[in-house]
């Protein structure tokens, strides 16, 4: 059999193409999911957000000692922690050492991760009697 002169590839040859197209078609499929999952993390993290700005309008709208009645801790839900996976609120009203009319007020949202684990988002402010103009 004369093989001189003929054009082709050998069996190497076509074994390291497919091993290369093959780590070609896996790392494009890694970058995808990473890319779903950090769009679906900061949709997430939106939601969290918006959460908690919902609940902030809530307690500015209160008189002040109905939002002290509320206690230390309480939870809160509203339509944007419903969009979480097992997303629940925490609000915590404490005390603060600037006098007795000033209440620290921290937001909390806390949701399940696409890739396992806990994720949170915090929003701390501070309350007065006299509101926002202080009049």
């Amino acid at each position: 059999m004369n093989t001189a002169g003929r054009k082709g590839y050998t069996l190497v040859e076509t074994l390291i193409s497919v091993a290369l197209g093959l780590l070609v078609i896996v790392a494009i499929g890694l970058g995808v999911d990473s890319g779903v999952f950090l769009a679906s993390d900061n949709r997430y993290r939106l939601y969290s957000l918006n959460a908690m700005r919902e609940e902030l309008e809530i307690l500015r709208r209160m008189n002040y000692d109905t939002l002290v009645s509320l206690g230390t801790t309480s939870a809160f839900t509203n339509a944007q922690t419903a969009k979480l996976p097992s997303g629940s609120g925490t609000r915590t009203i404490a005390s603060t050492s600037f006098g007795a009319d000033i209440k620290k007020v921290t937001l909390q949202v806390t949701w399940n991760s696409r890739r396992g684990g806990t994720l949170n988002q915090s929003l701390t402010t501070y309350v007065t009697r006299r509101g926002v103009n202080g009049s």
